[in-house]
């Protein structure tokens, strides 16, 4: 599992962020590799001048996140505790904006780290377990306001997380009963566990992509109010 993001410097370079999940001995753990990019003058192939690694320590859903210190490296040298076991119970989704990464989990929670870059190092804090939802997540956000959504595998149970300051805080959205007038109002078919819904939200509002047993999407959006 990886995902790449791009952040922007104030100088002419750029900060490329791979985050990713690996098997290890005696569970997962999730890494970030940060690539410091500059432009070439002469070459139209830009120059990586550095490389930042970090890692968690190995865990496993069925136990606690751990409050160890987290391992950090300033080269992109990889441990030699990486395991060939698979694991069945790691992340089933990767969240990543600088400087929050959200890992969904399959016991029905959120893992939160906060990510610090240095000129030569990088760092992640401990996790943090997020509690609250009732069923399976199949997808999750992050905004730069310090805001999460995370979405249940049926569709029917969003959650708005905060992530600064009373982090664990979460504000549960379900859709509203249908009322009289159904022809206003759209119809939200039966949904399958193994469907991917995908979330998305801005500050007003929560948009919510849903897929049905038969292939068919639906597009709900929800507002805060």
């Amino acid at each position: 599992m990886r995902k790449v993001t791009a952040l922007p410097s104030h100088t002419s370079s750029t900060i490329a962020s791979i985050v990713y999940t690996l098997d290890t001995i005696n569970g997962w753990c999730i890494a970030i590799q940060e690539l410091d990019i500059h432009p070439n003058e002469f070459d139209p192939v830009p120059t990586i001048i550095d490389s930042r690694l970090a890692y968690t320590p190995p865990s496993s859903t069925r136990g606690s996140a751990s409050s160890s210190p987290i391992r950090s490296s300033g080269s992109s040298r990889q441990s030699e505790s990486w395991g060939e076991d698979e694991v069945n119970d790691g992340p089933i989704g990767l969240c990543y904006s600088h400087p929050y990464l959200l890992a969904t989990l399959p016991d029905n929670t959120l893992l939160l780290h906060t990510c610090k870059t240095k000129p030569h190092s990088l760092s992640i804090s401990p996790g943090t377990r997020l509690w609250g939802h009732t069923s399976g997540i199949s997808d999750a956000e992050i905004t730069t306001r310090g805001k999460a959504v995370s979405v249940s595998a049926r569709g029917d149970e969003i959650r708005v997380w905060e992530l600064e300051g009373r982090i664990g805080g979460s504000v549960e959205l379900r859709p509203r009963q249908q009322e009289q007038d159904e022809s206003a109002l759209i119809k939200v078919p039966a949904f399958d566990f193994k469907k991917k819904n995908k979330v998305g939200f801005d500050d007003e509002m929560v948009i919510v992509l849903q897929e049905g047993h038969d292939g068919r999407e639906s597009l709900m959006v929800y507002d805060f109010t």
